[in-house]
């Protein structure tokens, strides 16, 4: 049996970013790096009435 070697690959921290319709009350959770790598996400499901979506995100110190 052969053993791999695992090398240390620096990954990029990510966070989660919910979209709410807020006309249906439907949410949709996504990991992203950024705002902006979130809408690009989003925006692939190609989603009809973006004005009825939201964004929110998780706080890595979320408030007691």
């Amino acid at each position: 049996m052969k053993k791999h070697r695992h090398e240390d690959v620096e990954r990029d921290e990510l966070h989660v970013y919910m979209f709410q319709n807020i006309k249906h009350n439907i949410s949709l959770f996504v990991d992203a790096k950024s705002g902006n790598h979130a809408c690009e996400l989003f925006d692939k499901c190609d989603f009809p009435n973006r004005t009825d979506w939201k964004i929110f995100v998780e706080l890595g110190s979320q408030p007691t």
